[in-house]
Formats: C-alpha cells, sequence, structure tokens
C-alpha cells in the first residue's frame, strides 16, 4: 500500500495529557477540515454505544470528546479520543475499521 500524501503528517499517535495538548491538536484537525485534507466521518465501532456528539466546529466540549475524521483522499480513519471531565486525558490517532489501531 502506498503511502498517501495528504495525510501522512497526521498518521501519528498523539498522547493529549493537558487543556494545551488539546488545543493543539483541536487547531490542527481545524485547519486540516478548512483545507480538505480531512473529512468528517460517519464511522463508529460496532462493539461501542452510539454517543451523540455536538458538532465540532461549536467547540462545545462535554466530558467526553469523540469524533472520527477521514483523509479526503485514501479514506484513513483517524480517532480523537478525550476524557475532559477526570483529566486522564487522551489521543488524537489513526485507526483501522476494525479499530485496532495502526
Amino acid at each position: 500500500m502506498t503511502e498517501c500524501n495528504k495525510c501522512c503528517h497526521m498518521k501519528t499517535f498523539f498522547k493529549i495529557r493537558d487543556p494545551s495538548d488539546f488545543n493543539k491538536v483541536v487547531e490542527v484537525i481545524r485547519d486540516n477540515l478548512k483545507d480538505g485534507t480531512l473529512k468528517h466521518s460517519t464511522y463508529w465501532p460496532e462493539e461501542k454505544i452510539l454517543i451523540e456528539m455536538p458538532p465540532f466546529e461549536k467547540e462545545n466540549w462535554g466530558d467526553l470528546v469523540l469524533y472520527y475524521f477521514e483523509c479526503s483522499t485514501c479514506n484513513q480513519l483517524f480517532q480523537l479520543s478525550v476524557e475532559m471531565y477526570h483529566g486522564s486525558g487522551g489521543s488524537w490517532q489513526p485507526i483501522s475499521r476494525e479499530n485496532k489501531g495502526l
């Protein structure tokens, strides 16, 4: 499988430890949505209960932040998952459709 030049810079696991990490990730996602690198995904893992999230652009973050995005070229799936309430952090990561991570 060839590397996608459009999203290769996003194919990394990034640990979110504090609010400044979270703000950095949100800024990168926002920029990549704006330039068309990323698009919102309708993906949801079959084994998980569907959680309705407010639109990402509204930045109305609740206790749990869980969004899926896709590369607009190769459809690589990405997950943003953060537990805001308890401050346990979270991550940005590429995942497979089987949700096994990459």
